[in-house]
């Protein structure tokens, strides 16, 4: 028998209000979410663990093998030094009699992907993240810790760069059919250039970032949600022009979820983001703005025992303007030609304990750099493959 109100609401969203005690947590994978437009923030899928630490705890004693993001032509690189995404796994595991002591995860992401926090990319390797929440009633606390490198050969010599990031998460009831997830972190950073005499770590390096989300169920077939995040990153240039960067990012969202029956899912959202970029080197300072309005439409299907399909479609719309002081080149503001509309399909194979997703989807894998979303015009490949145990 569920007894938390958010397993209520997802038992009301996954199945008619007849099934509401026998209903269980919708299980999925980043395949699932990249095939229905990137927007897992808006509906419950097992892979937002990494994102909405407070729900790891209604997502157990499970295995999963990623391919990461890749397109046909280039696979995961696009130069020699970004590398966008790679292969990863991880598992979560409850900890003593159904979870009674916690439950844990432990993930290995080969390159950063678009799930985690961040507004620079990186392009790090060798990504180990853990987690643990705990299940105290009304309210699930969680922590996390993660790390990344990467090593770069430049001018005979090396730079290593670390990066070690620290968070929390919150899952807590409202009300009978609605529950709040929150979760922040804090990241440092630590980069070392012995080929570069004059270059020394700047201890306000890092970043703070703070994210929220409701499901709120207006009836058994229906839930709301809105989110709210913001990030803000302090960073330094190169040795050639010293520099410092301060990006900031805020996004506001709305989305709908609607069951009509067991097997189906219809998805909407609609979010508007800001990113700001201050880059100053004591002789000039440049202000770079971008913003975006992205409406998102998506279903899921279940035809067969052991097929879902999926599909969705994204209409993006950008506006940029920058300024540059002392004003030497004219200050900008453009909109580009008409919206963006982006099509992204996929499948899941169900094999009794084991899910195989697929999806074909067009947003490059990097959450929060505007300009590499029009840069980058390829479609994009993820497989996962889940094992419950």
């Amino acid at each position: 028998m569920i007894s938390s109100s958010r397993q209520v609401l997802k038992a009301a969203s996954l199945t008619a209000l007849l099934l509401f005690s026998l209903a269980q947590p919708a299980l999925a994978t980043i395949s699932r979410v990249n095939s229905l437009g990137a927007g897992g923030d808006f509906f419950e899928d097992d892979s937002n663990v990494l994102r909405w630490y407070g729900s790891l705890v209604d997502y157990p004693d499970q295995a999963v093998l990623e391919s990461g993001n890749f397109t046909i032509l280039e696979g995961y690189y696009h130069s020699s030094l970004e590398k966008f995404s790679g292969p990863s796994f991880g598992t979560h595991l409850a900890l003593g009699q159904d979870g009674s002591l916690g439950t844990a995860a432990f993930y290995y992401n080969t390159s950063d992907q678009d799930r985690t926090t961040t507004i620079q990319q990186d392009h790090l390797r060798d990504n180990l993240s853990f987690l643990y929440a705990l299940d105290l009633g009304p309210l699930t606390g969680a922590i996390t810790y993660r790390h990344g490198s990467l090593k770069t050969e430049v001018m005979d010599s090396s730079t290593e760069l670390s990066i070690d990031t620290f968070g929390t998460g919150v899952r807590m009831d409202l009300a009978p059919t609605a529950y709040l997830d929150l979760a922040a972190e804090i990241r440092k950073v630590h980069e070392t250039r012995p080929w570069d005499p004059g270059f020394t770590e700047d201890e306000s390096d890092g970043l703070w970032a703070f994210r929220a989300r409701a499901f709120v169920g207006l009836n058994p077939r229906l839930a709301l949600v809105p989110l709210v995040e913001y990030i803000n990153e302090d960073r330094q240039g190169g040795s050639l022009s010293r520099h410092t960067i301060n990006n900031t990012m805020y996004r506001l969202g709305l989305g709908l979820n609607y069951f009509p029956d067991t097997d189906h899912l219809l998805l909407l959202n609609a979010e508007y983001s800001d990113f700001n970029e201050d880059l100053n080197s004591g002789n000039f300072s440049l202000t770079d703005n971008w913003s975006s309005w992205n409406l998102k439409a998506g279903f899921e299907s279940r035809l067969l025992s052991w097929l879902t399909t999926r599909g969705s479609m994204n209409l993006v719309k950008y506006h940029t303007d920058w300024e540059i002081h002392p004003g030497s080149i004219p200050d900008a503001d453009a909109d580009f030609d008409g919206p963006i509309l982006r099509v992204n399909l996929g499948a899941s194979v169900h094999l009794g304990p084991v899910d195989l997703d697929f999806a074909l989807w067009e947003k490059p894998p990097q959450a929060k750099d505007l300009v590499r979303d029009l840069l980058w015009d390829d479609r994009w490949v993820s497989i996962t493959a889940r094992m419950l145990f």
